[in-house]
């Protein structure tokens, strides 16, 4: 590994960090989850749940609790734009993390309590598949994206492109807007964008 290889991975693994241990909720899903699954069991027998070392209740559970929806994904998009990731550099970040032996503060829902989950690989590996880091976006679609868009809006629409399933006919439209007249070509691109950033969110959900 390269010295630059080295300091990016370092970068990305500490903002993932800040992101799983700081900044993670139990919200209404997963209650309802452990509510039926559990038979709406006390918070001392959840607790009990998250601290078994291994077991396969303990991966699901801890699965849909660090499960990274879109508000976490946008905070991460500006980082892997200036850092591209490779497989091998993911491997590399699960390893630093589950070597930092962390433990996360999960708000458990609205009950006002808290819980320490331990960030060990059942934890790290399917949180970083699920943000598909080593994902590189379209270079065409990057620039239309920057070209047509309100800049408020660039991490949230590449962020749906890194989601699979990838929208359909990307290179497709953006190669379609070429016959549209030059003053409508922007608002052409945008009502796209739209439309396929809607798509993907209904079908990654």
């Amino acid at each position: 590994m390269t010295v630059d290889t080295g300091k990016k991975c370092h970068v990305l693994a500490d903002k993932i960090a800040e992101l799983l241990c700081e900044k993670t909720q139990a919200g209404p899903d997963v209650m309802d989850y452990i509510d039926s699954t559990y038979g709406n069991p006390t918070f001392e027998e959840i607790n009990a749940l998250v601290e078994e070392q291994e077991g396969s209740e303990r991966e699901t559970l801890v699965e849909l609790i660090f499960f990274p929806d879109e508000s976490v994904q946008v905070q991460l998009e500006d980082l892997l734009e200036k850092h591209t990731c490779t497989p091998a550099d993911v491997a590399t970040i699960a390893a630093e993390l589950a070597d930092r032996k962390m433990s996360a503060t999960v708000a458990l829902g609205d009950t006002g309590r808290t819980l320490h989950v331990r960030v060990d690989r059942n934890v790290i590996d399917p949180y970083l598949t699920r943000l598909n880091i080593a994902h590189i976006l379209d270079a065409d679609l990057s620039r239309t994206i920057a070209e047509v868009l309100p800049a408020d809006w660039h991490s949230a629409v590449k962020v749906r492109f890194r989601k699979p399933p990838f929208p359909p006919c990307r290179k497709y439209r953006c190669r379609k807007s070429s016959t549209v007249p030059a003053g409508r070509k922007r608002e052409f691109l945008k009502r796209t964008f739209t439309a396929l950033c809607q798509s993907a969110g209904s079908t990654s959900a």
